[in-house]
């Protein structure tokens, strides 16, 4: 069983039944109930994968406290964008099977590393001091989700490139 297939079925029908997934994957069903016994065990490791996807670009980044802080935050915006392209078709289903609290857990490590770089801005006179870094953080992960969203709707095709840089 594919994840991308099953993250490409998650987008075409979010209400798609393991069945489904096991015909469109060309398995018979009894290979995927063997993997994961029902449909929450499947989002819930297309899940951890997504979180770990987001902890490895996170790692790989390795941007350096000396770093300006608004190029820190467009290279974590493009280093993520990968993951959260391979991910996208996720949320609406894991939030209806997972629990929004479960699917709030995923970009946490994400989420304290956007917030770290406004907070250095913000010390450092980059950043307007008016919002706190936390809030900031919320806004470009709202609006990272909601281009995604975009690319889902086929209203936007974007590799990320132009979503973090400035032209």
């Amino acid at each position: 069983m594919t994840k991308p297939v099953v993250r490409q079925e998650l987008g075409r029908d979010p209400d798609v039944t393991l069945e489904e997934l096991a015909r469109a994957a060309g398995v018979v069903r009894r290979t995927l109930f063997g993997h994961f016994p029902g449909r929450q065990a499947l989002l819930g490791a297309l899940a951890d994968e997504a979180a770990e996807s987001l902890g490895a670009a996170l790692e790989s980044g390795a941007w350096p406290e000396e770093s300006a802080e608004r190029a820190a935050l467009a290279r974590i915006v493009f280093a993520f964008w990968p993951v959260g392209d391979r991910c996208r078709l996720l949320p609406a289903p894991a939030r209806r099977d997972l629990g929004v609290e479960r699917v709030s857990e995923i970009p946490a490590p994400a989420r304290a590393a956007a917030t770290a770089i406004p907070e250095r801005g913000r010390r450092d006179g980059v950043f307007h001091t008016r919002l706190p870094p936390a809030v900031l953080s919320a806004g470009l992960e709202a609006m990272t989700l909601a281009l995604l969203e975009e690319v889902n709707s086929a209203a936007l095709k974007d590799d990320g490139a132009d979503t973090t840089s400035r032209t």
